[in-house]
């Protein structure tokens, strides 16, 4: 059969097969899924022959250009599917250069300007025992020092999460703003099966709470934090390690998805977390890339 790419629009695409090909396909993760893409974005994709491949391209326009980009809460959008030829990626590189002005998206396809972003993981197909033998010295400790001081919940709010990020992490994340929040939240209230949420609380007070996204044998970190009072008694630690308890020896992994900060990425990797980069894909083109080398020269006479 003729290898065929083609550009799909997202008032064209067929989310059945499209999803068909996403929960069929070993490569693909939650984040290609029409139900999840549609709380956050427009997207439009290209597919190989009928839905035997393809990838998502979240779009959005501005300033009357077509940018395509990746949105808040989807950390990266993979080719998945019939395995794709080095052709075919050229094409792909092409068809995105007619379609948008700028580019810059998260993928797991190479070409145009490439930067490696870490994504560091556990796999949880192991005894707890092996899982916890690759901790740090300093991460065993504090959990046997705060291990039954804390009560963990696991069913916990998803709004006492997002309360909790917001409060913590919030003016250090000004990309995310109370819409982003909003069908966030919209989004587990809509389809709760497809996440977890965890607190942990002292004296009735959430200290500490993560929200995951569950599909397929992919755990994925939307989000989590700490209160002062969280930190203290390692709270998030304890959290995190509880469920590493209750999906060991599975093939689960769990997904940090991250991070390039220093500190959160050495926080990870306490856990014994270990990278599996993605790529982050940048291409200028037209005006835009006109105007931004005029910028950028501007900027350093």
């Amino acid at each position: 059969m003729k290898r065929e790419l083609k550009y799909i629009k997202f008032e064209d695409i067929d989310k059945g097969k499209w999803d068909s090909l996403v929960s069929a396909s070993q490569d693909s993760n939650v984040f290609c899924f029409s139900w999840y893409l549609d709380t956050f974005c427009k997207w439009d994709i290209i597919i190989l022959n009928d839905y035997q491949g393809g990838i998502a391209l979240p779009k959005r326009k501005k300033l009357g250009f077509t940018l395509l980009y990746q949105p808040n809460f989807v950390q990266k959008c993979v080719w998945f599917g019939k395995q794709i030829e080095t052709n075919d990626i050229e094409e792909i590189h092409t068809m995105i250069g007619r379609i948008f002005s700028l580019a810059r998206f998260n993928c797991n396809l190479q070409f145009g300007k490439v930067t490696e972003r870490t994504n560091l993981v556990i796999h949880l197909n192991s005894e707890i025992s092996a899982i916890r033998s690759k901790y740090s010295r300093s991460l065993k400790r504090n959990l046997k020092k705060n291990s039954g001081l804390v009560k963990i919940q696991e069913n916990g709010k998803s709004s006492d999460v997002l309360n909790l990020y917001k409060a913590v992490w919030g003016k250090l994340n000004p990309q995310l703003n109370d819409t982003d929040y909003r069908l966030l939240e919209d989004l587990v209230n809509k389809r709760p099966d497809n996440f977890v949420c965890m607190t942990v609380c002292k004296d009735q007070e959430c200290i500490a709470g993560v929200l995951l996204v569950e599909e397929k044998n992919r755990l994925h970190y939307i989000l989590g934090a700490n209160s002062a009072l969280g930190k203290t008694e390692n709270a998030l630690s304890l959290l995190l390690d509880s469920i590493f308890y209750k999906y060991s020896s599975s093939d689960y992994i769990f997904d940090f998805e991250g991070s390039s900060i220093p500190s959160v990425k050495s926080y990870y990797e306490r856990f014994g977390a270990v990278n599996e980069p993605f790529y982050e894909l940048e291409i200028n083109t037209g005006l835009v890339y006109f105007l931004k080398n005029t910028y950028n020269k501007l900027a350093k006479s």
